[in-house]
């Protein structure tokens, strides 16, 4: 985005130390809620849950000077359609600098896990597209 839109975007990262999300295990699985592993140590998220504040956001505004935060860069935990919470810790960290890469980041202590309003094919783990007609709904 920020290369196509410049200064018409503002990218928001999200961070949190624990809680659910729902996720796939892998490829082409259904989703399912999971327990957030804990952050590892020296990651942003273990720096922000150690401030005791349970949510709060931060801003880079492009173009000032944003003084370092502590042990940066450090390990940024990415949670996005595939996690699994049992795998080994680096295969969902990498290491960032936040200000390089957001406008704002917004954390929150613990999250809980979206719900489904009405399960469809991608919750059940039908690929998309091969829906029986006799069970689709109209909306």
């Amino acid at each position: 985005m920020r290369e196509r839109h410049r200064d018409e975007c503002v990218l928001v990262g999200f961070s949190t130390g624990g809680g659910t999300v729902m996720a796939a295990s892998g490829w082409g699985e259904p989703g399912r809620k999971m327990k957030v592993a804990p952050p590892i140590p020296g990651s942003y998220e273990a720096l922000f849950q150690e401030t005791g504040v349970a949510r709060f956001l931060l801003m880079f505004p492009r173009g000032a000077a944003v003084s370092r935060l502590p042990g940066e860069p450090a390990s940024e935990r990415s949670i996005g359609f595939i996690y699994d919470p049992d795998a080994d810790p680096s295969n969902h960290y990498l290491r960032a600098r936040l200000p390089d890469q957001f406008d704002a980041v917004i954390h929150f202590d613990r999250t809980r896990a979206v719900e489904a309003l009405e399960e469809s094919p991608p919750w059940l783990g039908e690929p998309a597209g091969r829906l029986d007609a006799a069970r689709a709904q109209p909306y």
